[in-house]
């Protein structure tokens, strides 16, 4: 048996997957081309076609039947993503699969075991209704036959070794040539039945190859290979837009549309996404393009989204934006295996969403873990970014091994007001707590990065104050600070 899966008004669905709301509307797609005299309509919608506008009308003649009429033109890219998701639905129920035309894939189901056809082509017309295309299946004993039963089918059928329910068609629905079907109809065939009636011989005689192709159609004599093909796993969603956007609402909401479709698919191929790839298209003929990566790879949705959203918040586009496309890099579910005393993150997702969040709110180059910064200014500290790619919740700072007491440091120092007598610090006193001095070590004094704007020179004291506390004193500039205490 063989499975044809047909989407009616191909160019036009795959138009209308990110704009349901057009449906109901008069829509009319036209070709683009370089001579506007040359257009065409080329499909129509269903409220268009019954306001009079049919396809091979000039967009004026579709005006002058409906002035309601909506044109839109051809998407190469959302057809091509359309296709996609068509050749990956059928190759979910065989791997051997036929791209037959536009809009039309047939797949080879002689493998299937245990079949229930029915509740399969329900089931791929189910599947395609959730991304929004409307498919007609039709299965049958051979490819020809199964893509006219598809063609016919409302919205699927199934004809198996019984061919009797075709012979109560019309001869047209058999792909015979205006004037073939004009002789036929003045010899009073009718029905496909009596078509089948007459004999194969006299018919190729007297109408020719094209006579007998449709007669061993009909009658269920004709087969041929599948040319096989391999349904990429690309998992893509892209729009043009009509007007350009210059909020973020209708961007979001576009993309909100677009991993929920994503998240069908990958969810379809068992998969998750392990990056995103983002771009716009300006009105002035920039762009802009930005990779994402997901620190635990996943295909919700929701989670993909709040990582985009965060992101945006704070882009400017340079011009409106005119076009949109999204790309999911895709893998397989890996599992972490973390050292002993090591553990992961509850929600790495998460995590990172604070983190941009953090980013957006502070500025680049500001959220990060605090690393030791290159040099020997005391207490210097740099900012390292946190990467994706790490889930396990590891200490923010190496540990080494204590080596006398532990200082316990003021950040920012604390301001001081100190009495010296023959050079050394006699009495201290600062906005935390105020003490004599019994006990003086230093002075030690440090100086470094001479060459930069901002070079340091300090002198510092180990003090013990009559409250028992140890403190480390410095002076800078001419003024005193209290570093830390002692532990």
């Amino acid at each position: 048996m063989f499975a044809v899966i047909f989407i009616p008004d191909f160019a036009l669905q795959t138009l209308l997957r990110h704009e349901p709301e057009l449906r109901a509307r008069p829509l009319a797609l036209i070709e683009d081309g370089p001579l506007v005299s040359k257009v065409r309509v080329l499909q129509v919608s269903a409220a268009a076609q019954t306001a009079g506008v049919l396809p091979g009308m000039t967009p004026p003649q579709a005006q002058a039947r409906c002035a309601e009429v909506i044109f839109r033109k051809r998407s190469p890219a959302q057809e091509r993503i359309a296709s996609e998701i068509l050749q990956q639905t059928a190759q979910s129920v065989s791997p051997e699969i036929e791209a037959t035309g536009e809009g039309i894939v047939t797949a080879d189901l002689r493998a299937v075991r245990q079949p229930d056809w029915p509740a399969l082509a329900a089931g791929l017309v189910a599947r395609l209704a959730e991304f929004h295309l409307r498919a007609q299946v039709g299965v049958a004993e051979s490819p020809d036959l199964a893509l006219l039963v598809a063609q016919l089918a409302a919205p699927w059928r199934v004809i198996e070794r019984d061919l009797t329910p075709l012979h109560a068609l019309p001869a047209k629905v058999l792909p015979f040539s205006a004037q073939a079907l004009a002789i036929l109809q003045r010899w009073g065939v009718r029905t496909v039945g009596e078509f089948l009636s007459l004999p194969k011989d006299q018919l190729a005689t007297r109408l020719g190859t094209e006579a007998v192709r449709c007669w061993e159609l009909a009658a269920n004599r004709r087969t041929r290979l599948l040319r096989l093909v391999r349904a990429e796993e690309v998992f893509e969603e892209a729009m043009e837009f009509e007007h350009g956007i210059e909020t973020l609402e209708p961007l979001l909401f576009v993309l909100r549309r677009f991993l929920d479709q994503l998240a069908l698919r990958l969810d379809a191929a068992h998969r998750v996404a392990h990056a995103l790839h983002f771009r716009l298209g300006f009105a002035d003929g920039g762009g802009h393009a930005r990779t994402f990566a997901i620190p635990s790879p996943t295909r919700d949705a929701a989670t993909l989204f709040r990582l985009l959203h965060t992101s945006l918040e704070n882009f400017t586009a340079a011009a409106p934006i005119i076009a949109l496309g999204l790309r999911v890099e895709a893998g397989r579910a890996v599992a972490d295996q973390f050292e002993l005393f090591d553990h992961a993150l509850r929600d790495p997702n998460r995590f990172f969403e604070t983190l941009g969040k953090l980013t957006a709110l502070l500025g680049e180059g500001r959220v990060g873990r605090p690393v030791r910064a290159p040099g020997f200014r005391p207490d210097a500290l740099a900012v390292q970014p946190i990467s994706p790619q790490e889930k396990s919740a590891a200490p923010m700072l190496a540990t080494a091994p204590r080596i006398g007491l532990a200082l316990c440091r003021y950040r920012p120092p604390l301001a001081a007001t100190v009495e010296v007598r023959s050079r050394q610090p006699v009495h201290v006193r600062t906005a935390e707590f105020t003490g004599a001095v019994t006990d003086v070590r230093g002075f030690w004094h440090s100086s470094g990065e001479w060459w930069r704007e901002d070079p340091w020179d300090r002198l510092e004291w180990d003090v013990q104050l009559d409250s028992g506390a140890l403190c480390r004193l410095f002076r800078e500039r001419g003024e005193w600070f209290v570093e830390g205490v002692y532990d």
